[in-house]
């Protein structure tokens, strides 16, 4: 699979975790969000819960675990962008959690699997 084939199963499966998330509730705050520190792939709301969340998606010949590729050094990344994301925005007194979204894609579509709490670097 080359990069631009790889980059467009990313997109669709950032929108199957996007569909999977809107029919339990969560609505979109921001989609990828970038800042020096890293990205955030998609911001989410969940009742007074703000959710910082990561998507990993895979096909379904590839050999390893869509959340297996979500290292520390990714976690941190991430928890970083969220710190910056806040501060930007203004944010200080909300709940947060760092959530992370496994789809495989199959020949019948995708599989969407929902960790919440998915990594705890957050020390706010």
């Amino acid at each position: 699979m080359d990069r631009s084939q790889r980059a467009e199963l990313g997109r669709k499966g950032e929108q199957a975790a996007l569909d999977y998330l809107a029919t339990r509730g969560y609505s979109v705050v921001a989609r990828n969000w970038h800042c020096a520190g890293g990205e955030v792939d998609l911001i989410l709301r969940h009742g007074r819960t703000l959710v910082f969340a990561e998507v990993r998606t895979r096909s379904s010949s590839s050999l390893v675990h869509p959340f297996e590729t979500i290292t520390a050094p990714k976690q941190r990344r991430v928890a970083k962008a969220a710190e910056a994301y806040l501060r930007r925005h203004g944010i200080e007194e909300t709940e947060i959690r760092f959530d992370a979204l496994a789809v495989t894609w199959t020949q019948e579509g995708p599989e969407v699997e929902h960790l919440e709490h998915a990594f705890e670097t957050w020390s706010r």
